[in-house]
């Protein structure tokens, strides 16, 4: 799988995707892409099933994204002027790769598209791709990094007490109850609430700890730079200004539109453009429609495609040999429900937000209460039944002291 992947990747580099028989070679590629991509989400994971739900979602992921990139490395022309492709973000002073430039030696460019090849082959955002409004921030320093790590290991803990809970208690009102929390009216709408909030929490924190994780490593390696001849293109790849926090403020939304499009992590954005987006608003043009249904029709698109792969991702979570396996077109399909629904609150909230008065919160209260009550087919898909959250983490009266710091330390391999 690496080196059909690779290879298209490398006839999609810039200095070669002129050359239209190396471009046919990307086409003829493209479905032997996708089969060992899904060939290897279906067939390799990582065992105990019931203990390893986070390892095999990292499988589901990776191979669905590779999927995605060969679709986009098959059929689309890596124009440099597209703003999704720039060679290195606008904060970085590096001059662009030009095409057959006369004064690189032929193992130059060999080792400029090697390199770049481990780049974009390894990059989540593609090449150097944006964050939500393409945030111009500089780098963030160690210091800064290690609270991020802190302060997202803090929510970690949170967040994994709440799913824990739901997840032995079954509901959201029995781990109410199991809390010690007294009943009263409207204690059922708060218990969804705190359950979705700790959900959430368990992913922001989970992809922030490891965007630190490697932040720190961005800053070893340019540390050692200093002291060690690196590679251009490796130690570039490792800049530390390219480690920029995955999530900008998602506490603070003040519309859905703004929530998915900037708050919330990009990592799959050019993805979903791509594999969802396009063909879905290029099909609406060839059926007539016009500028407003195509892009109605490209947001439903890009979540369809987010919705679609992450009911692959619970899938290879929950496979046949889980103890509560999850079936395609048997069980309910919570994920694609709840990604389904966003473009509805996008379309209707232009009608909805004139409604809230500031006072009561305006688009922070509308974005938070649909998300947390949307959220509850795609939360209950993920925690109950022993899934991302397994029996690899135990019921919270099993838990030595240590483990509400550190929770590895309870962890039952």
């Amino acid at each position: 799988m690496g080196r059909c992947d690779t290879t298209a990747l490398a006839f999609s580099h810039l200095m070669v995707d002129n050359d239209h028989q190396l471009r046919w070679i990307r086409v003829a590629l493209f479905p032997i892409n996708v089969r060992l991509s899904f060939k290897i989400i279906n067939e390799f994971s990582f065992t105990p099933i019931a203990r390893r739900g986070a390892f095999n979602a990292n499988v589901a992921v990776w191979g669905i994204h590779l999927a995605m990139k060969s679709f986009e490395w098959a059929l689309f022309s890596n124009n440099p002027r597209n703003d999704a492709y720039q060679v290195q973000p606008e904060f970085l002073k590096v001059t662009n790769l030009q095409s057959g430039s006369p004064t690189k030696s032929h193992l130059d460019r060999w080792k400029e598209i090697i390199g770049g090849t481990f780049e974009r082959f390894l990059s989540l955002r593609g090449l150097k791709y944006g964050w939500g409004r393409r945030l111009q921030e500089e780098e963030r320093t160690l210091r800064y990094t290690l609270q991020l790590i802190f302060i997202s290991h803090c929510i970690q803990i949170i967040g994994l007490i709440g799913c824990i809970l739901l997840r032995d208690h079954g509901s959201a009102m029995k781990a109410w109850k199991a809390a010690g929390l007294p009943e009263f009216l409207g204690a059922r709408v708060l218990a969804e609430g705190i359950a979705s909030l700790s959900f959430g929490f368990l992913i922001i924190s989970g992809v922030e700890l490891a965007g630190g994780y490697l932040a720190l490593l961005s800053h070893f390696i340019t540390w050692l730079s200093k002291f060690i001849s690196l590679p251009f293109w490796f130690v570039s790849f490792w800049d530390p200004k390219l480690f920029i926090p995955f999530f900008h403020v998602p506490h603070q939304p003040p519309s859905l539109a703004w929530f998915w499009g900037t708050g919330w992590h990009q990592m799959f954005r050019r993805d979903y453009l791509v594999c969802g987006a396009l063909p879905a608003s290029r099909a609406a043009a060839k059926l007539g429609c016009g500028p407003q249904g195509q892009r109605i029709c490209g947001l439903f698109g890009s979540f369809i495609v987010s919705g679609i792969q992450h009911e692959i991702i619970i899938r290879c979570i929950a496979r046949p040999t889980h103890p509560f396996p999850h079936v395609h077109f048997l069980s309910y399909p919570g994920s694609l429900v709840f990604f389904l629904i966003q473009p509805i609150g996008i379309l209707l909230e232009p009608y909805i937000l004139p409604l809230i008065p500031a006072s009561l919160g305006g688009g922070w209260t509308w974005t938070t209460v649909f998300i947390l009550w949307s959220c509850i087919p795609f939360r209950d898909q993920y925690i109950l039944n022993y899934r991302n959250i397994d029996y690899l983490y135990p019921a919270l009266e099993k838990w030595k002291k240590i483990g509400f710091l550190l929770p590895y330390k309870v962890m039952e391999w």
